[in-house]
């Protein structure tokens, strides 16, 4: 079999580089250490760049009929005080998401 990309690391750039690099024609082996379908903890959130891609690409429907809670707005924690800080609709982003690693796998 023939391999024109490998890809080691399945988690938001590797996922990302694989999908396109398989949208364009090439096949592509994507290696994780971690088991097929696991989840794994993360803290991350993604900004509106990032929901404007999964959008762009198809994958945004997925994640959020896979149950994922809109962020509306977020808070930032100071030694004093917290300051809530909404997130405003532009360029068609309502909402950031923090998907969870198996909610994001399954239409790619």
């Amino acid at each position: 079999m023939r391999i024109d990309a490998v890809i080691v690391g399945a988690r938001c750039a590797g996922a990302a580089t694989a999908l396109l690099l398989a949208r364009a024609g090439a096949r592509v082996l994507l290696v994780d250490r971690g088991v097929y379908g696991s989840d794994t903890m993360s803290t991350h959130a993604l900004m509106r760049g990032a929901i404007l891609q999964l959008h762009r690409w198809g994958v945004l429907p997925t994640i959020v009929a896979a149950g994922t809670p809109p962020v509306h707005s977020t808070t930032f924690s100071y030694s004093e005080q917290d300051i809530t800080v909404p997130i405003e609709p532009r360029f068609g982003v309502n909402a950031l998401y923090a998907p969870r690693r198996r909610a994001s796998r399954s239409s790619l």
